[in-house]
């Protein structure tokens, strides 16, 4: 791996074993997760950073604070900053890492990577590393690659599409690419992975009220990211989010109308609603 290079790894824990007697909801510590590491080789080649990208189950263990905000805020990224290359290249690392994540057992759980292997990178306790990463710059004045503060998923609602956009992002920082890119970027990963939600829309003649729901707050949210693209100095065209407005109030009414015709929609007319935290049009003509 070159030095500035980034690395991005799909990991996890398969959770302990649980008996075929057993209920796994019943058990603690019984549900995997999913995370991604990404490493990253810094310049001088002797040392690299180590990223934990988690919007899940394990993002209690990430930096939170409540300032400037009436909810939580996280931050999706936990970073061990300049671990020694000869650790990062230790297979035993790896071998534990990737084991906890195929086999289960009481040693692949969330508390155990995050308590007691992780902190193996920088011989640090786990509190201090979250210390760490409140700062955005080094002793030395460095600026820290970090990744903005955000709300927390709600239990276990994260997603490992929202753990790739992240980890993308935060390659694309360490890596010196400019905020205005990577927020262009990530804006186009989720319209197109609303796009496709749309065209399964056009497929479906029928669609329970919950769903119908869950794509409404998909198109919300993809509004919000529009709108935080705009706010934080984002290089699309106006024209492009224009583009993007249209889009998003023609997927809106093709759900309206599949709410109106759908037989399973109006037998479940009260579906449990998800959080709605953006409203309103995402842009206009100013």
């Amino acid at each position: 791996m070159l030095e500035g290079k980034t690395l991005i790894i799909p990991a996890g824990w398969a959770g302990c074993a649980v008996k075929k007697d057993k209920n796994p909801a019943d058990v603690p510590g019984a549900g995997g997760g999913n995370v991604l590491y990404v490493v990253h080789r810094n310049r001088d080649g002797l040392t690299a950073d180590f990223a934990v990208i988690n919007t899940g189950d394990g993002s209690q263990y990430h930096p939170v604070t409540v300032e400037d905000s009436p909810d939580p805020l996280y931050k999706p990224a936990l970073v061990f900053r300049d671990i020694p290359w000869g650790k990062i290249t230790d297979s035993s690392l790896w071998l534990v890492l990737m084991k906890i994540q195929v086999t289960p057992s009481d040693l692949a759980t969330v508390d155990v990577v995050y308590e007691s292997i992780l902190p193996f990178l920088n011989e640090k306790t786990l509190a201090a590393t979250v210390c760490d990463n409140m700062e955005t710059t080094s002793s030395t004045g460095t600026s820290h690659v970090v990744l903005p503060w955000e709300p927390l998923a709600r239990g276990s609602a994260g997603s490992l599409v929202e753990d790739v956009i992240k980890a993308c992002s935060f390659a694309m920082l360490s890596e010196g690419m400019g905020e205005g890119k990577i927020l262009l970027i990530d804006l186009l990963c989720r319209w197109t992975i609303a796009k496709m939600m749309h065209h399964d829309l056009t497929q479906m003649t029928d669609m329970s009220g919950s769903d119908i729901h869950m794509c409404h707050h998909t198109l919300k949210q993809l509004a919000g990211h529009g709108a935080t693209h705009m706010s934080r100095g984002g290089v699309m065209s106006s024209g492009g989010l224009k583009a993007l407005q249209s889009f998003i109030d023609k997927t809106r009414a093709l759900l309206t109308d599949m709410k109106r015709s759908s037989p399973m929609a109006q037998s479940n007319p009260k579906p449990l609603r998800a959080p709605e935290k953006y409203d309103g049009y995402m842009c206009s003509d100013t």
